[in-house]
């Protein structure tokens, strides 16, 4: 079994040991930090990238399988892709350079100026613009013919999910990146409080993301499909339903609820990790997953035949 570590140190001090088992023969990798376990796969024999955050420090792990059939492993800090923090060091290499531009001439610095102050008003007219028309699709006006054009010649991408707080008040909103960059958003119409149930039966958070459908030669027509969770989403539910599994069995141990979950994720597919998630919710709160779900999708005959024959020696 390949066993390895590396020390992490942020931009506060902190110190972050993190490792990684890897079965030679199995292929099973679990990825810890600072003892907790962050990510757990299965049969894993070929090269492959997992990601978790440290803080608020994107980290990546990826697998090389050599040639000879060996793996070697990578850890490294992601400060390309859209975080929070790597937006605030954007935002921060913008602000130096708006410096160096005043330091060198404050004529160049006030056209500058005026150049971006032009382009934010215009940004701001089109956005009012948008926002106007995203309210009135998720409001179902968007036209049939649109929903054809979709369908047709629509594209892909990960939209996130973004809550707000707006003079105290609950406001959600989504965003997502064209293949050519361009970046579009819209509002999302939810009650101020309280759980927000998608029709797959988990509830909508904030930083999550689903496969969103566009018109490249007009991304401003589109739809957010709630139904199709990314690859990054599926692996949160899949934790949620771990973890919850665990607090509600603790006599099986990590490695039990992980291969429980793991087992009855590949035969019923994404959608049963509601009813791990939801066990210990009552029929009258949550009517469509729930503990008499969760009990019937567990007790059913093949399932349980599977869990006993994969998950008995955990």
């Amino acid at each position: 079994m390949a066993q390895v570590s590396w020390l992490y140190l942020n931009d506060a001090g902190g110190r972050h040991r993190v490792g990684l088992y890897h079965g030679d023969q199995s292929g099973h990798l679990v990825i810890y930090c600072n003892l907790k376990i962050v990510q757990i796969d299965f049969n894993v024999l070929d090269s492959k990238t997992y990601t978790f955050f440290i803080e608020n420090d994107l980290i990546e792990v990826r697998l090389w399988r050599e040639n000879d059939g060996k793996f070697s492993y990578e850890f490294f800090e992601n400060k390309q892709a859209d975080t929070p923090k790597n937006q605030e060091r954007k935002i921060e290499m913008k602000q130096n350079s708006w410096k160096i531009a005043l330091f060198f001439g404050l004529g160049l610095a006030v056209v500058i100026g005026g150049f971006f102050g032009f382009r934010a008003w215009n940004r701001k007219l089109r956005q009012a613009e948008f926002e106007k028309f995203q309210s009135e699709r998720l409001d179902g006006k968007l036209t049939s013919e649109a929903q054809q054009k979709l369908l047709a010649n629509g594209k892909t991408a990960p939209a996130r999910v973004y809550f707000l707080k707006d003079e105290g008040r609950r406001r959600a909103m989504y965003a997502f990146q064209t293949a050519d960059n361009q970046r579009f958003q819209g509002k999302i119409i939810v009650a101020d409080t309280g759980q927000i149930m998608l029709p797959t039966g988990f509830e909508l958070a904030d930083r999550d993301e689903f496969e969103v459908i566009y018109l490249p030669e007009n991304p401003e027509t589109h739809i957010v499909r709630y139904d199709l969770p990314t690859a990054l989403q599926r692996q949160l539910y899949f934790r949620a339903a771990v973890g919850t599994e665990q607090l509600a069995h603790p006599e099986d141990g990590a490695a039990r609820s992980t291969c429980i979950v793991f087992t009855v994720e590949k035969e019923r597919g994404w959608q049963c990790l509601a009813d791990f998630i939801f066990q210990k919710t009552p029929p009258e709160k949550n009517v469509k997953n729930n503990s008499d779900s969760y009990l019937r999708l567990i007790r059913e005959v093949s399932i349980s035949k599977k869990i006993k024959d994969v998950c008995w020696d955990k």
